[in-house]
């Protein structure tokens, strides 16, 4: 019985650091998922491994990643770089989980772009430092 409860009271242990790791994660992705850009929020993000627990990956820091939950279901076991590329690139004939990403990705990347442009020319936007500088 002991047995049982070191079990339940490690993998409670193992989820607290995950969430400590995937809220880093976060602040570090500037609240944007990884793959797709979208915005995210403590309640929305998912922690990814970048090298799946299935293929020898661990729960470490360097290992998680803060994604959207849609694109951290249809990465599922791929690589980083395999994910990457399935969305990076209009995909055809594919399931509809990668186009969706895809066409989130292509949004999201238009209203950054956007963005900076626009704090860009009002002069809030630094392009050497790429963050928004303090208004005088």
């Amino acid at each position: 019985m002991s047995k049982r409860k070191h079990k339940s009271s490690s993998k409670k242990l193992d989820r607290a650091f995950i969430r400590v790791y995937r809220e880093n994660a976060l602040r570090e992705q500037d609240f944007k998922c990884v793959y797709c850009y979208e915005r995210l929020n403590y309640r929305t993000v998912t922690a990814d491994h970048i090298k799946a627990k299935s293929k020898g990956g661990n729960n470490g820091e360097d290992n998680i990643d803060a994604v959207c939950s849609p694109c951290n279901k249809a990465k599922g076991s791929m690589t980083k770089s395999q994910y990457g590329v399935m969305i990076s690139v209009q995909p055809r004939c594919l399931p509809i989980e990668y186009t969706l990403a895809w066409i989130r990705r292509r949004l999201n990347l238009q209203i950054l772009r956007a963005e900076r442009n626009i704090l860009a020319s009002v002069g809030r936007y630094d392009k050497r430092k790429k963050h928004l500088t303090k208004s005088k």
